[in-house]
């Protein structure tokens, strides 16, 4: 099993200016796991990532750490390092580049524990809408 130590030195080695399909490659754990592992030694409750993309192009509006009521907790510099790059890695696995005629928008979240999911779990709630010129493209016979 890898330590979260190693997980901060080999995210160093990983790290590309912009985030591409070269991060998705040889990965040690799942986003699941990475975050967990990421997390394992920080007292919070769960994180929110917002994002929008489509018509290529999307990013990553806010990354919310939370416990109960309070929110905006922050981070050590090497875990939100870690934890942004997964939900980028989430939504490459989900959209790709962003490219095509469509919209999306919504938040992912990754629930660190609860008490019927003691190992956590993600969970999103997503919006997505198909762009086009051709009005028979929303209506088929």
């Amino acid at each position: 099993m890898i330590t979260l130590q190693e997980l901060i030195e080999w995210n160093k080695t990983r790290l590309e200016p912009w985030h591409g399909s070269t991060r998705m490659k040889n990965y040690p754990l799942t986003p699941l796991g990475m975050l967990r592992l990421a997390t394992a030694d920080i007292d919070i409750e769960g994180i929110t990532c917002s994002f929008y993309g489509g018509n290529d192009s999307g990013d990553i509006e806010d990354i919310t750490v939370y416990k109960g009521n309070k929110r905006d907790i922050k981070l050590p510099d090497d875990i939100q390092t870690i934890v942004e790059d997964q939900f980028w890695r989430i939504l490459t696995e989900m959209y790709g580049s962003f490219a095509g005629e469509f919209t999306a928008s919504g938040e992912i979240d990754f629930y660190k524990s609860t008490e019927d999911r003691p190992d956590g779990y993600i969970d999103s709630s997503i919006s997505e809408m198909v762009l086009s010129d051709d009005p028979t493209y929303y209506f088929e016979d």
